[in-house]
């Protein structure tokens, strides 16, 4: 048995968590590469800190970003040579719930992220990703280093998660999903129709609430208000940043906006 065949890799599944640079917010990112690493916090803490990294590619912006989430325990956990696991030095067989990566990985569930592709422990699964990111109010914890501004004045801690997911890492660009049978394959279509029913009426509803136009960006913000709770939510966000879709609508579409 090899060293890498003993070390025992953290799974990504919150079923086994434990209780326990700018600031992106409100941003399209796609996860390009996805590691795990020690960080301390550039340099704001002597004892670096296991945190898995994913490298970014934000909407609008010309070079890519690094974020890090924080994993744990340096006494607990150590990344892999190969920095694809986390691997369990210490006494914790799960990822803390309260962590910064316990937190995105809550996020990546809820957003619909199959569970099942979270049950293992190579993070390269997440390569890929097209997700919507936001920042929400972190949970009070102790230890936490404190973010600082010029003023002297301490930033409200928050943690960056995802909202929605646009693309899933195993979806390729105009790739349609195929089935055996046909009456399955006329099941899927009938899906699909109904689905984009009910992005239609609901993008028209907001554009009647709009009369002057709205962006696309705005757009999606709104539609994510109005699909909540509905099953269909994320295909209904995803047609609503679809610009093929977007284009055939019973709707004026031109350079990211719309109107009636």
């Amino acid at each position: 048995m090899t060293t890498k065949d003993k070390e025992r890799g953290a799974s990504f599944s919150p079923d086994t968590f434990q209780e326990g640079g700018g600031l992106l917010d409100n941003v399209d990112v796609t996860w390009k590469e996805v590691t795990f690493e020690l960080w301390d916090y550039d340099g704001k803490i002597p004892t670096p800190t296991p945190a898995m990294k994913i490298k970014m590619e934000v909407e609008d912006m010309d070079e890519p970003v690094e974020q890090y989430f924080s994993a744990g325990n340096p006494q607990d956990w150590t990344p892999s040579k190969d920095g694809t696991k986390l691997v369990a030095i210490g006494k914790a067989t799960g990822i803390n719930k309260s962590s910064n990566l316990g937190i995105l990985m809550m996020s990546l569930l809820e957003a619909k992220f199959p569970s099942d592709k979270m049950d293992g422990d190579d993070c390269t699964v997440f390569e890929g990703l097209k997700c919507h990111m936001i920042r929400v109010k972190a949970p009070e914890r102790k230890g936490l280093v404190q973010t600082t501004r010029a003023d002297g004045r301490v930033f409200d801690k928050t943690n960056l998660i995802v909202d929605h997911i646009i693309k899933f890492p195993w979806e390729k660009k105009g790739a349609t999903s195929s089935t055996k049978g046909k009456g399955k394959e006329t099941e899927k279509e009938e899906e699909v129709d109904d689905v984009e029913e009910k992005a239609t009426a609901m993008i028209m509803s907001i554009l009647e609430s709009n009369p002057k136009g709205i962006n696309k960006k705005k757009l999606a913000q709104l539609v994510l208000q109005e699909a909540k709770g509905d099953p269909d939510r994320n295909a209904i966000l995803k047609l609503a940043y679809s610009d093929e879709f977007l284009s055939a609508g019973p709707w004026e579409y031109e350079d990211g906006t719309l109107k009636v």
